[in-house]
């Protein structure tokens, strides 16, 4: 089981809309982990654009938290390591709505690092590269989403997402995702 609880000295971005993703360290007992996530660990939003980073990254749109996307890495930035899904167990002390997304242990997060490192996706020319592979119909989804700048919207969060998960995983952190309304 991954007992999480969300302290009252709340992290960056609890309360605000969209997708929040939280570097963690866990403390393990037995086969349990507890996650105590509060103002002191780093966090990054990716708003409501995490569906335009989902759609970039797998090439698919309308992907929706499921089995279906076990062991595919590129959709754990957004939805986690579905696998885990069923060990999550949210200890809610406050009447804030949280979705739970996902969690990522250590060895998730250093391959998420390594698939965005090795994509180049912190850099301009990279977020080109990738998205010339996609399809015809992502790229109407994205520039619909974006609009006609959806190259320089998706370097800019994919900075800040590469950065990240580089720090979480040269820290050999875990990550949580969660969504407020």
């Amino acid at each position: 089981m991954i007992n999480i609880q969300i302290d009252e000295k709340k992290p960056e971005f609890y309360g605000s809309s969209g997708l929040h993703l939280y570097s963690v360290k866990s403390e393990k007992s037995n086969n349990n982990r507890t996650i105590l996530i509060d103002e002191k660990n780093k966090g990054i939003t990716l708003y409501k654009q995490y569906d335009s980073i989902l759609a970039f990254l797998s090439n698919e749109i309308d992907l929706y938290p499921s089995n279906d996307h076990e062991g595919r890495i590129e959709t754990y930035p957004v939805y986690g390591n579905p696998k885990y899904m069923r060990f999550l167990n949210p200890i809610q002390n406050d009447m804030q709505e949280v979705d739970f997304y996902g969690y990522l242990d250590a060895s998730d997060v250093r391959g998420v690092s390594e698939f965005l490192d090795g994509n180049a996706l912190d850099e301009e020319q990279g977020i080109r590269t990738f998205y010339d592979t996609l399809s015809e119909r992502v790229k109407e989804h994205l520039d619909m989403c974006l609009g006609d700048e959806a190259i320089p919207e998706l370097v800019h969060y994919f900075k800040t997402l590469v950065q990240f998960f580089r720090q979480a995983s040269n820290a050999r952190n875990e990550v949580i995702i969660i969504a407020n309304g």
